[in-house]
């Protein structure tokens, strides 16, 4: 599934596509992972940032919106799984936590 996401306002879209909605007739969800996730990649322009995520949102921010990420803590070295809110970073060309 292709969504798009407002990082930088109604302007300039970006895409997600979240893998847990892509599957085959032999694997039904083979971009993921019992209690690790699956992957959601952010394209902007040519530029690309995946992660493997438990869940996923949009949340708005004025007239743009953050993403909003739970991470398995598997795959933090934590116990627990922990949330993020994510923008796109043009400097880096990749997605960075807003707090």
């Amino acid at each position: 599934m292709v969504t798009q996401a407002f990082l930088f306002g109604p302007e300039d879209p970006a895409l997600l596509l979240d893998s847990r909605k892509l599957s085959c007739s032999t694997a039904k969800a083979m971009f993921c992972a019992e209690g690790i996730g699956c992957e959601v990649n952010v394209f902007v322009g040519e530029a690309r940032h995946s992660l493997v995520v438990l869940d996923w949102s949009l949340e708005p921010d004025d007239d743009r919106q953050h993403l909003q990420v739970t991470i398995s803590g598997l795959l933090l070295n934590r116990p627990d799984a922990t949330s993020h809110r994510m923008t796109w970073d043009r400097a880096t060309a990749s997605l960075v936590t807003v707090d």
